[in-house]
């Protein structure tokens, strides 16, 4: 679902600028303009230069750019706008404790281990992750998950899956 917004975002408002990072930037600054109302022909006078330079390098990279994307120390600021979300929302330890037993699983299953075994040893902390997002709600789970310092690595595994 990620995938499928960026590529909407990529495509509907054409970022661009001379690093991936740089394209990243425009997406926020864009996302804050949408915030305060400006119109889809302002914004893309606005940025027509820099959506130009992002799209050559977007077909360049081409499934490269989303992985470089996560990878941006911005990357969680235009998630976070992208769905919407409040900007003051308290770190969870809790959720964060889930994002890092993500990545683990991840790691682990990357290294070519058995998808089956892992998640058999990993089965309390992956119950107790459902629990959480079933009482907190997958979105506000989600927005929690954004303010987890390593939030940026997991979105990097699952933009190269």
């Amino acid at each position: 679902m990620l995938k499928i917004i960026l590529l909407l975002l990529i495509s509907n408002f054409s970022f661009s600028q001379e690093s991936v990072c740089d394209c990243v930037e425009i997406g926020i600054q864009t996302m804050q303009s949408i915030e305060r109302g400006a119109s889809e022909e302002t914004l893309q006078k606005r940025f027509e230069k820099q959506n130009q330079k992002c799209d050559k390098l977007s077909q360049e990279l081409g499934a490269d750019f989303e992985k470089n994307m996560a990878s941006c120390d911005n990357f969680p600021k235009l998630i976070q706008l992208m769905a919407g979300g409040q900007k003051n929302v308290k770190k969870n330890a809790d959720v964060c404790t889930c994002v890092n037993t993500s990545i683990q699983i991840l790691e682990e299953i990357n290294k070519g281990g058995n998808e089956e075994n892992i998640n058999k040893l990993y089965q309390e902390e992956i119950e107790f992750c459902d629990e959480l997002n079933n009482k907190l709600g997958e979105e506000q789970f989600g927005l929690q998950m954004m303010n987890c310092e390593n939030f940026k690595i997991l979105m990097e595994f699952l933009m190269t899956e």
